[in-house]
């Protein structure tokens, strides 16, 4: 059975203890969870530049000499994907996780099934989909993870990822058809994944990376609905 790695950064050790008993409650038959304390941002970053070997990130937002949410800031500029979660007495960074693409935002005190709930996404998200591509007379296949969106270009699908563009010879709405209700129209031209939307603007959106993308008229109201539903559904789920 594969193991998971998890990063906690909690300078309370009460907490700590907690969070160790619930984990033994809530995974005494699931996969095997290898969990390393970490009692500040500092000592946590300084393993994680160096080693990057985890699953899940836990973050305390309160931390005594580093707010959790610049923590957070600092480990995307290391990995943009490693899946993070605060833990919080307050709801005041919610909608901060978001920008740094969190998985979960966790009122205190921590349960089991709150616990339960966070594992249960990150091993969702360790099963890999992938999105099968022909790029020059190969097929590819490319991570649903890695992909900010799709984009028409004279006659082209560029896929634009984290890292590089693919270009294919498809149509948008064959592309559409295999995608998960995650990835939404915004254009005539464009599928963009929600997750990657750091906000809207009157005409367009802005990607967590900074880039901007236009948005239709007729799609604006279902663009604005959508992204709503999406992230305050997140919240609800964790803060609930």
């Amino acid at each position: 059975m594969t193991q998971m790695k998890l990063a906690v950064v909690e300078d309370n050790l009460q907490t700590q203890q907690q969070i160790r008993t619930l984990l033994n409650a809530v995974n005494s038959h699931r996969q095997p969870i290898i969990t390393t304390f970490f009692d500040s941002g500092e000592a946590f970053l300084f393993q994680f530049s160096t080693q990057q070997e985890v699953d899940l990130i836990l973050l305390d937002i309160q931390l005594g000499g580093q707010n959790g949410m610049t923590v957070a800031r600092k480990v995307r500029e290391f990995d943009p994907q490693v899946a993070l979660a605060f833990l919080s007495n307050y709801d005041d960074y919610v909608f901060d996780g978001y920008d740094v693409g969190a998985l979960g935002y966790i009122m205190k005190p921590l349960t089991a099934d709150k616990l339960r709930a966070l594992l249960q996404k990150v091993a969702a998200q360790t099963q890999v989909a992938y999105f099968l591509a022909e790029v020059e007379h190969e097929a590819i296949k490319i991570p649903l993870f890695d992909i900010l969106y799709f984009e028409v270009q004279d006659h082209q699908i560029n896929i634009h990822t984290q890292t590089k563009v693919y270009q294919i010879k498809s149509q948008l709405k064959e592309i559409q058809q295999q995608l998960s209700p995650d990835f939404i129209q915004t254009y005539r031209s464009l599928i963009v994944k929600l997750n990657f939307i750091s906000h809207l603007t009157k005409t367009g959106l802005v990607l967590n990376d900074g880039t901007s993308l236009p948005v239709s008229r007729q799609q604006r109201a279902k663009v604005k609905q959508d992204f709503l539903t999406h992230y305050r559904g997140l919240a609800h789920d964790d803060l609930h």
